[in-house]
């Protein structure tokens, strides 16, 4: 057949198996789902203040003192269009908007009055910091007094302030009176003194907090996949990642949700039917305008519907973090099913369609396919097909692995989860936006004095912020805090992990390119290389920690880097290649101390590969650069840095016993998951070392060394620490099952397949029920186990093939289950929520 024959062939071929993959998905999951508009039940806050004059800063008023009277002096830090302060400081109502009261008509929360709550705020000392628990006033004496002392209504001082009642009286709440009364005479009593008499003053008012605290605020509105939240995970990331600082101000608390569902309900068959919402909250589903269930887990009356679509409106206010809205359904008598996701489809005024972005994607990959397709087979001989074959097939697998990384990145891992997260956008955005450094630490009275302490609160958690902050180096946090900065950031804890997490996701899907790249330098054959690809694309444990802001994500990329110039170097001798590596070797320890394992790993392979002259030199250009970190410490403050350097090399107390985690200690975020995962990597590692002397150098040493750095720093144990050396765990897994093919024996099979879809099957959610799980587990046990059985026992080709079929199967499962655990995670997560404890136990 003509090269363009088949060229043209293979064009249509790939083009209409993409454009049917797009069709299936648009049948299977494109066109339904629901409208959600999200709102938050937020504690009230300041109003935002008019914005400052262009290029403003951010600055710390506090108000002026009344020494005669001790009155309160707060603290306020603003930053324009919103004020912060270090706690939930004095606030004022927020009535409902417009947009919450047409959204949420059956729901709207209590109007408060014109009076606001006055929460515990912090404030100033008498050195001028920041009180943490207790207000401190001016004392006649012109000192600081711990608390107000008043005259009570007996006369005597009271330890607490009463307040003039519009009738009069003294109230012990304190109220505002209906005519102000007439001005009392307070007393401060003085230690071992007699009261003195101050001068009069306008009486202090105490404003109660209305009935309601928490009033709702329209965040977000879009088109979600289902309507159903099994998991509050998704509605408060939506609102958290949405917020509003400029219109809502600060974000003191984890918002509680208020969301709306509106969809197109397809009904099957005419009847009475019956509804239940179940999963906490409180609210009320309607069906074509009828209300029915009013509270969670109350079945509703009876309504006839027809078969055919209806208006679904779920309005719910979700009260706990377990909460989750699951509607279920009966027709006549019969039992409640929960609704799948088939049975909703968005309603015609819904503000948004993927079905329209999933299209363009589905059309994008056709053309793509239809183009690679006719490139490969339009080759002149078979090996350059296969070498073309194998391009694309990468190229897919990257585009693929970085589609998995970007499925709900914004949601999960949780928002505040990993606090670490916050110290890398803080310390970025600062230093780019104000010229200091700035981050929390769990350590700031080791730093004192030389650190300034901010303590705060914000999205429900207590921080304490320090300046300058040296606990980690800053390249990473540098480049999500331009990232931060360019999406509109007006302020360190305004940036959004929408745009902030795009960050370790571009750099966790170049290391998918940069692992098959590497394979492709220990071993030429392409289905190594291909396979080491998809295990970093497919993983679970990489592709779900792929979204964290960590520094591990930018120091695996530079030492899988400086490797790759590395035997390079070996293989071309030429001495830029050599500058390269230790270019990036050297940029390792800024982005975390362990790199300093890079400088090493490339020091030994030019010993190895020319001589220690020739590694001496690249310690020239390493050193140097990594040097930076030290005067990085010098321009931001030297003193502190060298102190939160020995601090953080002495607190932790490196222990070896954290070695053994190493091995078994996968997670996910915070979540104890994906051990069977990493112990396949290991046993793939081992066995597959690669034969050649510098080859062996280049593929252990690396992660050894960074072991043993990262491990004698650290008494703690956390997943993203395996990044750096996943990809080396990758090409010995793909080198493991490559030789098992083409050897044919049975027990590298069977390790696979029960490290890797054995236990993944376990973390579906169907998978909960033990009896299904028995029946699935015997089922894959005497499907998969037996051949290999019987393969050790007669050696023959039929069996050799039952073998290699037991291969395909297996990673075929352990594909399939990766995918559905990664783009299910907020939901799974509760039934893998520390799986691997459980296991332990």
């Amino acid at each position: 057949m003509p090269r363009f024959a088949k060229a043209a062939l293979a064009a249509f071929a790939a083009a209409a198996l993409a454009l049917g993959a797009t069709w299936v998905v648009d049948l299977t999951y494109l066109r339904y789902g629901a409208d959600f508009t999200y709102a938050g039940y937020v504690p009230e806050t300041p109003p935002p203040p008019a914005p400052p004059a262009a290029g403003a800063t951010p600055s710390t008023t506090p108000s002026p003192p009344s020494p005669s009277t001790g009155t309160i002096v707060p603290p306020t830090v603003t930053h324009p269009g919103v004020v912060m302060l270090p706690d939930a400081g004095p606030s004022v109502p927020r009535h409902l908007d417009a947009g919450a009261r047409r959204a949420f008509p059956s729901l709207a929360p209590v109007r408060p009055s014109d009076d606001g709550g006055v929460p515990r705020p912090f404030f100033r000392r008498p050195d001028g910091g920041t009180a943490t628990r207790r207000p401190y006033l001016r004392g006649p004496d012109g000192g600081i007094a711990a608390r107000p002392y008043l005259r009570g209504p007996d006369g005597g001082i009271a330890a607490r302030p009463f307040h003039r009642a519009p009738d009069g009286g003294f109230a012990r709440p304190a109220v505002r009176p209906a005519s102000p009364p007439a001005p009392r005479v307070p007393v401060v009593a003085r230690p071992n003194a007699p009261a003195t008499p101050t001068p009069p003053a306008p009486p202090a008012v105490v404003v109660p907090r209305p009935s309601n605290p928490y009033l709702s605020t329209v965040v977000d509105r879009r088109v979600e996949r289902t309507a159903q939240l099994f998991t509050v995970v998704r509605a408060q990331a939506r609102v958290i990642n949405a917020w509003d600082f400029l219109r809502l101000g600060p974000m003191l608390e984890r918002p509680k949700v208020h969301v709306r569902i509106r969809a197109r309900l397809n009904v099957d068959r005419t009847g009475l039917w019956r509804f239940e919402v179940r999963g906490g909250g409180r609210g009320v589903l309607t069906i074509d305008g009828v209300p029915l269930a009013t509270a969670p887990q109350k079945p509703s009356v009876p309504i006839p519907l027809a078969a055919g679509t209806h208006d679904y409106d779920l309005a719910w206010r979700i009260e706990e973090a377990s909460d989750r809205l699951v509607t279920y359904a009966a027709v006549g008598t019969g039992p409640f099913r929960s609704l799948n996701s088939r049975a909703f489809r968005p309603p015609p005024d819904a503000p948004d369609d993927y079905r329209t972005l999933g299209w363009i994607l589905g059309i994008g990959a056709t053309l793509l396919a239809a183009a690679l397709a006719a490139w490969t087979f339009g080759a002149r001989d078979r090996a350059t097909t296969v070498r073309r074959g194998a391009f694309a097939l990468g190229l897919a697998i990257v585009l693929a692995g970085t589609g998995l990384r970007t499925w709900d990145y914004d949601v999960v891992p949780q928002y505040g989860q990993i606090g670490d997260e916050l110290f890398v956008t803080w310390n970025g955005w600062s230093m780019i936006a104000e010229g200091r450094t700035r981050g929390w630490s769990l350590w700031p009275e080791h730093y004192a004095p030389l650190v300034e302490v901010t303590r705060l609160r914000f999205v429900g958690t207590d921080w304490q912020a320090i300046t300058p902050y040296f606990e980690h180096p800053p390249l990473m946090h540098l480049a999500v805090g331009a990232v931060a900065h360019l999406s509109g950031a007006r302020h360190y804890l305004e940036a959004r992990m929408t745009y902030t997490r795009l960050v370790p996701v571009l750099l966790s899907s170049l290391m998918v390119l940069l692992v098959m790249l590497l394979a492709r330098r220990f071993d030429r054959r392409p289905a190594v290389v291909l396979m080491a690809g998809a295990l970093g694309a497919f993983l679970p444990v990489l592709a779900l920690q792929g979204r964290l802001l960590k520094e591990d994500h930018l120091l695996a990329v530079l030492l899988v880097g400086s490797l790759l110039a590395a035997l390079e170097w070996l293989d071309r001798r030429r001495i830029g290649w050599l500058l390269l590596a230790a270019t990036l070797a050297g940029l390792a320890p800024l982005a975390k101390i362990p790199g300093v394992a890079s400088i090493a790993a490339v020091f030994c392979i030019a010993w190895a590969g020319g001589g220690l002259r020739t590694a001496l030199g690249t310690l020239l250009v390493s050193l140097p650069i990594a040097s930076l970190v030290i005067v990085h410490g010098a321009v931001f403050g030297w003193d502190s840095f060298v102190r939160q350097t020995l601090v953080q090399g002495t607190i932790r107390g490196g222990t070896w016993s954290i070695f053994v985690n190493w091995f078994e200690y996968a997670r996910i975020g915070d979540n104890d998951v994906g051990r069977g995962w990493l112990l396949l990597l290991w046993f793939g590692f081992f066995t597959g070392f690669p034969k050649a002397r510098l080859e062996r150098v280049a593929y252990a040493l690396p992660v050894f060394l960074h072991i043993t750095a990262t491990a004698l720093a650290s008494n703690w144990m956390y997943g993203w620490y395996l990044l750096p050396i996943y990809p080396f765990l990758c090409i010995g897994t793909a080198r493991s099952l490559a030789s098992a093919w083409t050897e044919a024996d049975g027990w590298r099979p069977f390790v696979l397949t029960a490290l890797g879809p054995m236990y993944a099957l376990q973390l579906m959610p169907p998978m909960a029920n033990v009896y299904v799980l028995k029946f699935v587990v015997t089922g894959v046990v005497l499907v998969l186990f037996t051949p290999l059985v019987v393969h050790t026992v007669m050696r023959t080709r039929v069996t050799a093939s039952l073998v290699r079929a037991v291969i395909v199967v297996g990673l075929g499962a352990l594909l399939v289950t990766s995918v559905a655990f990664i783009v299910t995670y907020d939901t799974t997560v509760l039934s893998a929520a520390s799986f691997d404890a459980h296991l332990r136990r």
